[in-house]
């Protein structure tokens, strides 16, 4: 199954246009078509029609709330805009304003953490509850990149929603078995376990002994 959720739109005031770009960067390593204004507008370009004509292609839209945001001329037309596209929408919020103005005020903001990669991979849970093919075997690609024991702390649940076939659950087990910083996490341990009794009759019996000895050390 394709991505369905391929496009997104990033609304932000420009004195937030770092936030932006770093939410653009994480969530491109998703595959993500990710469009903010100051990144994807060459000069010269009529910028407000390249704005409505993303906005019309959205999948998804993330207004950055902030002080900055309420300021700002454009962000409320970006706004409307998103809804008029029946785009889904999940705001974050920067700096403690959690609810926007207008039409979109019924949407409440996720908070920025203080570390914002934990903030942007609970938006990626929000994706990936999604349950379809694509954001299973994405999710399995993932665990090879896992780089903290935070970040897998953060998502692991996810893997626990998902229906595996013989193929991807055996790339599950095999992947979880080449990072340390995936099977060495303590809350991702139980969920491995579950998911490798569920599904061991189908399981590489090489693959699921292996695995099995590093989670049991």
């Amino acid at each position: 199954m394709a991505n369905k959720f391929k496009n997104i739109f990033i609304s932000y005031a420009k004195a937030d246009k770092y936030i932006a770009g770093e939410l653009k960067r994480y969530l491109e390593k998703y595959d993500f078509d990710v469009f903010v204004a100051h990144d994807d507008i060459e000069g010269g370009d009529l910028w407000m029609a390249d704005i409505i004509d993303r906005l019309k292609k959205t999948d998804i839209f993330i207004p950055l709330y902030s002080q900055n945001f309420e300021k700002s001329e454009w962000t409320y037309q970006e706004c409307g805009g998103a809804i008029v596209a029946d785009a889904e929408i999940y705001p974050i919020s920067l700096d403690g304003v959690t609810f926007a103005r207008g039409f979109i005020n019924r949407h409440q903001a996720m908070k920025l953490e203080q570390y914002p990669e934990i903030t942007f991979i609970k938006l990626i849970k929000k994706f990936a509850s999604k349950k379809n093919t694509y954001w299973r075997d994405r999710m399995i690609e993932k665990l090879n990149t896992f780089g903290s024991f935070n970040e897998t702390r953060e998502v692991f649940n996810i893997y626990e929603s998902f229906d595996y076939d013989k193929k991807s659950i055996n790339k599950f087990v095999k992947n979880c078995a080449n990072n340390g910083q995936v099977f060495d996490t303590f809350n991702a341990r139980p969920i491995i376990r579950k998911l490798m009794d569920k599904y061991k009759k189908v399981i590489n019996k090489s693959l699921f002994k292996d695995l099995m000895s590093k989670i049991d050390r």
